[in-house]
């Protein structure tokens, strides 16, 4: 398959995911603005390809099952999910499951105990901590490539102390659907199944995912929103 059609295929199922999980939302598409600072320039409903984007937590979720469907839908390939534990995986067992059923090898990345009857799926629970705070849906088949990868940002409170932003999570990341960038990932990301420090050192520095200014992420969000009057429903 064309990689035009992979996009277009990403694209379609994002839109549908998008549907479920957050109507109307829309990300904050980054733009460089001198000496490596990142800014927002625009709102986008669908990511553009290999640029930095802010994304909402079920933004993130619904681009990671555009590319769960991509992965149905082929002839074979291999899959990988790095979720922050098993615990959210729970709620996707039965459709892991039902993907692990394809001539496709899934690999679920998350520290716990692997759930019982799901003997076609391989687990990698030797997580490394520093790993908790992305989130990776890979997709590598026969013709199709595709990548989420993304990396939760946080905020500071009011004592000092940083949290995560819960309900108003926010991450930044891209989307690849070039099999070069996807096969590099790949090849890189499970060799931090031996869980050293200085391999996971390196895949973060093989793709650095900064972290822009929130408050100036969530000020562009407002000002659209009050621009729009509340019509395009910000990041979620």
């Amino acid at each position: 398959m064309e990689e035009t059609d992979t996009v277009r295929s990403f694209e379609q199922a994002f839109r549908c995911s998008l549907a479920l999980y957050c109507p109307g939302r829309y990300a904050v598409r980054l733009r460089e603005a001198g000496k490596g600072q990142l800014v927002p320039h625009s709102l986008v409903e669908a990511p553009n390809e290999d640029q930095l984007h802010v994304f909402g937590g079920n933004q993130v979720r619904a681009m990671g099952h555009a590319v769960e469907e991509l992965a149905l839908h082929s002839e074979g390939g291999e899959l990988i999910v790095l979720f922050p534990d098993l615990d959210a995986f729970s709620p996707l067992r039965e459709r892991y499951a039902q993907l692990a059923k394809k001539p496709c090898r899934v690999r679920v990345w998350a520290p716990g105990t692997p759930p019982k009857r799901c003997s076609k799926i391989d687990f990698v629970v030797s997580v490394h901590p520093r790993l908790a705070k992305y989130r990776l849906y890979l997709f590598s088949g026969v013709g199709r490539s595709a990548l989420v990868c993304c990396k939760q940002l946080g905020r500071a409170k009011g004592n000092g102390e940083r949290e995560p932003l819960a309900c108003q999570e926010r991450y930044v990341g891209f989307c690849s659907f070039d099999p070069y960038v996807v096969e590099s990932v790949r090849w890189r990301f499970n060799l931090l199944s031996c869980g050293l420090e200085k391999l996971v050192r390196h895949w973060e520095g093989f793709f650095p995912l900064p972290t822009p200014p929130l408050r100036a992420i969530n000020d562009f969000v407002k000002s659209q929103w009050m621009r729009t009057s509340g019509v395009f429903g910000g990041l979620s």
